[in-house]
């Protein structure tokens, strides 16, 4: 039977739904739903810890070993999401301003994915991170198992966010796409309305192959054009050069078909461009 609601609809209807029914996060939850379910549960949590660090006041004060970390789970009474909230100080004049960072885990299709608050250290602003399950996968094996951290599960999650609790981030979302450093190397992400996606990482020394790589493969490319236009036997395609149909330098000149046809039956002996570049690339 043929879906006569639009998905946008069918959107709408989820974000709706989760309000009213205080639902958790969930996959393909529309991303203006998913900022105000983390909103929302952000607020209360600045006041539960308050109240968890008031409690305790007199034993953070008086404690002679910092810096102190308290680790616990909190249910949203809003939302019904579960998140994991560690509140370090550092000593007894952070009292006031511990170092907090919080997530939530869900389910989805393709493994666990993260909810990850975040304040820009720049200007304060919330930032909420939907951190997928394959990016995860790519900061375990191309970072940490280099790092010999055989890490599995939650604790891959735990690792990278403590080790990024603060993360500045392009304020261009005009652009759709972002990449920003992270601990040992780079994140790619995409902005999907109010949230910003990490989808994959590359480390620093794949980032420096890929560099090499590049640069090497500009150098080769270089090096046979330039014997190209060196060679004498070329002089018909120099031509098309000189009168501006192929811009030099260049990685293949561009010649029309029509310009190929009459030169192949001009000079009917005379060696093809394909013959020249394309099998080395093939190779």
């Amino acid at each position: 039977m043929k879906n006569i609601f639009p998905r946008e609809w069918i959107f709408k209807f989820m974000a709706y739904f989760c309000r009213k029914r205080h639902c958790m996060f969930v996959e393909n939850m529309p991303s203006r739903a998913m900022f105000l379910e983390a909103q929302r549960d952000t607020t209360g949590m600045e006041s539960r810890n308050d109240n968890f660090l008031e409690a305790r006041r007199k034993e953070i004060l008086r404690s002679k070993h910092f810096p102190l970390q308290y680790t616990s789970k909190w249910k949203s009474p809003f939302t019904r999401n579960v998140w994991n909230i560690t509140l370090t100080i550092k000593d007894k004049s952070a009292f006031y301003a511990p170092e907090v960072f919080c997530y939530c885990r869900f389910n989805t299709h393709w493994g666990v994915d993260v909810i990850f608050p975040n304040y820009d250290p720049v200007d304060g602003r919330l930032e909420v991170v939907h951190i997928t399950t394959h990016f995860f996968k790519r900061y375990r094996t191309r970072y940490l198992a280099f790092q010999k951290k055989d890490l599995q599960g939650v604790d891959v999650v735990e690792e990278f966010i403590q080790a990024n609790a603060l993360i500045h981030f392009p304020s261009h979302k005009s652009v759709g796409h972002f990449t920003c450093c992270v601990t040992g190397g780079i994140a790619f992400g995409e902005y999907d309305g109010d949230i910003t996606r990490f989808t994959t990482f590359v480390s620093y020394e794949m980032l420096k192959k890929i560099q090499e790589k590049v640069l090497h493969s500009g150098i080769e490319n270089q090096k046979r054009y330039n014997a190209f236009m060196e060679d004498p036997g070329m002089q018909p395609y120099k031509q098309f050069e000189l009168q501006g149909r192929i811009s030099s330098p260049g990685r293949f000149p561009s010649l029309s078909q029509k310009d190929i046809d009459k030169f192949i039956q001009e000079n009917p002996n005379t060696k093809r461009l394909a013959d020249i570049f394309y099998k080395d690339e093939e190779g």
